[in-house]
């Protein structure tokens, strides 16, 4: 009876860490609940992007981000427990550079599930946010707010997440589904968002997604860049305006620095989201149709401002040198909403009043003629 237990108990504990054929119960374990961590977190983001409030938008973060933290400490715990469990033997004869090649693999997926957590952690308290676990409580702050570092940081996250998936190889998804994924929420604006653009009948207002297609617009804005809306594409892309259309160079008093601008914006985008076809297929064009484009993506410039002035010289009214700000539509990722506004008792104000006024004949015009 005792030499059947021992028996038992050599042929349970291998006496050699090669002579397994599998992983144990434990690695097994851990590795199904990280992919469905994963699984999970990645459907976490899918359904921010759909949440029709901001609250159901922050529940679903929380949740990601919670998520991301297991799956640290998992990778973490899994790292572990290799140290000292049993590893499956690679077959003979296998040759050594794919033994190497598998082990690298396997490894750069521990980097992979280890990476993309903390970055998600430095970009949220980058982001001038906290990390809340689960609900129970806000883990320390561990970087202090900084907006530049914050959009590099969720490009590098981004990148990770895509590395991973690829790495992975989960069947239901590819790098091409998680790119229109992210661009779910940023083809169209909500309809509150155009009834408060359609509110501000003073100044005009537009939203614009990162590749710069103007989705919602109030009448004034439409007014304002009525020489890109003469163009029957849709949406309206202020990029290939400013490059393609030969109006812009007469709307934009200053258009070196609306190019500049433009450019600056765009390049921004393709750091955060290097996978985005859209994106990509759009700088193929500007760059194979402008050399001004061309020349400035060249030069790599990232400078970019939130808010400042702009000068016009719009067709019907002629100058007007208006201040904007830009804000970011914080229930809709990847939306911004862009405000001008005159000086008060300014000839730019008397010319938004008369833009106003012509865009409301315009409009009457336009609907008498469909009638």
């Amino acid at each position: 009876m005792h030499r059947s237990a021992i028996a038992r108990t050599a042929a349970e504990r291998p006496s050699s860490r090669s002579e397994v054929s599998s992983y144990g119960r434990v690695m097994k374990a851990v590795h199904w609940l990280t992919l469905l961590l994963v699984i999970g977190a990645f459907a976490c983001i899918w359904a921010e992007r759909q949440a029709d409030t901001k609250n159901e938008a922050e529940i679903f973060i929380h949740v990601h981000q919670s998520l991301g933290f297991t799956i640290l400490g998992l990778t973490i715990f899994r790292l572990c427990w290799r140290r000292r469990a049993a590893i499956p033997r690679l077959p003979v004869s296998l040759p050594a550079i794919q033994k190497l090649a598998a082990r690298a693999t396997e490894y750069l997926l521990y980097g992979l599930l280890s990476v993309q957590p903390v970055l998600g952690i430095l970009y949220t308290n980058a982001s001038r946010h906290l990390v809340n676990l689960y609900f129970l409580g806000d883990l320390p702050v561990v970087l202090g707010p900084d907006r530049m570092l914050a959009e590099r940081l969720i490009a590098l996250h981004d990148l990770v997440a895509l590395g991973k998936i690829r790495h992975v190889g989960v069947s239901n998804f590819d790098t091409d589904q998680l790119a229109a994924m992210s661009e779910i929420r940023t083809t169209t604006a909500a309809p509150i968002v155009q009834r408060i653009l359609d509110g501000m009948t003073t100044m005009p207002a537009f939203v614009l997604n990162r590749r710069l297609d103007l989705l919602a617009a109030n009448r004034l804005a439409v007014a304002l860049y009525s020489p890109a809306y003469d163009d029957p594409s849709r949406p309206v892309n202020l990029a290939r305006f400013c490059f393609l259309n030969p109006h812009a160079t007469t709307l934009y008093k200053h258009w070196d620095e609306a190019a500049n601008s433009t450019v600056a914006m765009l390049r921004i985008e393709a750091g955060r989201d290097p996978y985005d076809r859209e994106l990509s297929d759009l700088v193929g064009e500007l760059s194979t149709r402008s050399d001004s484009f061309r020349n400035r993506w060249a030069t790599h410039n990232v400078v970019l401002h939130q808010a400042g002035a702009k000068q016009f010289h719009h067709p019907v009214v002629g100058d007007l040198s208006l201040t904007y700000e830009v804000m970011e539509l914080s229930a809709d990722t990847g939306l911004t909403l862009t405000a001008y506004s005159p000086e008060p008792d300014s000839t730019s104000q008397d010319g938004l009043a008369l833009l106003a006024s012509w865009a409301a004949t315009h409009d009457r015009s336009d609907q008498s003629t469909s009638l």
